[in-house]
This record gives structure tokens, sequence and C-alpha cells, in this order.
């Protein structure tokens, strides 16, 4: 199907990586860091076991879309809710990237703030990997202190 693609781009250009494959080799040099941190945090997740990661990213993202509710609004309606992240709405004006970069300085943490016509109107807050409910909490407690 990929070769019927016109201009299906260069980076995920799957007959590119079926040639290479043929050869034992990547069409590029791989992201070497990458894969061994996939690998290791993959080890970890297993450790931990699948089922109790994606409980407690369910119960993460519960917490934080409660507090988005109570605090802002959620973009998205709840049906189509992530439990690895959650946009927030704006509703209260403020502004994302002052309170971003506030937080990012005095506690050195980064969380994203919407893309294009979004940046202003919504910012997100992840909820998976390595991240745990105290680091939310910690996190949403640094939110309301810049807003308040």
């Amino acid at each position: 199907k990929s070769k019927s693609v016109p201009d299906r781009g260069y980076y995920f250009d799957f007959l590119q990586f079926a040639k290479a494959g043929a050869k034992s080799q990547t069409p590029t040099t791989p992201a070497v860091p990458h894969i061994m941190a996939l690998n290791y945090q993959c080890g970890r997740f297993l450790e931990e076991g699948m089922e109790n990661v994606w409980a407690r990213h369910k119960k993460m993202a519960e917490f934080v879309r409660e507090w988005a509710k109570k605090n802002f609004d959620l973009f998205a309606p709840e049906e189509y809710a992530s439990n690895t992240l959650t946009a927030v709405k704006n509703t209260r004006g403020i502004n994302v990237a002052e309170v971003i970069n506030a937080i990012q300085q005095k506690h050195n943490t980064i969380f994203g703030n919407g893309y294009g016509k979004l940046k202003e109107q919504t910012f997100r807050i992840a909820h998976m990997g390595d991240i745990n409910l105290d680091d939310l909490k910690e996190l949403l407690a640094w939110i309301d202190e810049e807003i308040a």
C-alpha cells in the first residue's frame, strides 16, 4: 500500500525502511539513546506490571481532570479523555506561557501549552510514564499558587 501513496515523505517512508531492513540496517542513523531508554523503561513497566501501570495512569488522569473541572475546564469532552494526558481549557484567561515559565524557573519543571491557535487557550498536563500522583499534586499546587 505504501508504494501507492504519493509524496509519502521521508521520515516514515516504509519503502526505505523495508529496503534497509532487507540488509539488516536502518535507513538513517537510529536514535540509539532513545532506543536504550525505551528498553530500560519497558523493563520498568513490565516489573511494575502493565495492569498496574494502566491503573496508575487512570487514577492520575481522573485526579487531574477533577482538578481541571474545578479550576478551569476540560478542552475535550470527557468521553474522549486520555489516561496519558489532559488538555485543560484556559477558561480563566491566564497567561499560560508566563505560568509555565514561572514554574520552570522556580521548580525546574515544565508542562506544555497548546499548539498553534490553542497556544494560550489550553495547557497540557501529562500523567504517564514515571510520573506519580505525588508529582501531579505538587505540580497542580504550583499552578494554583501561580494563578492565585
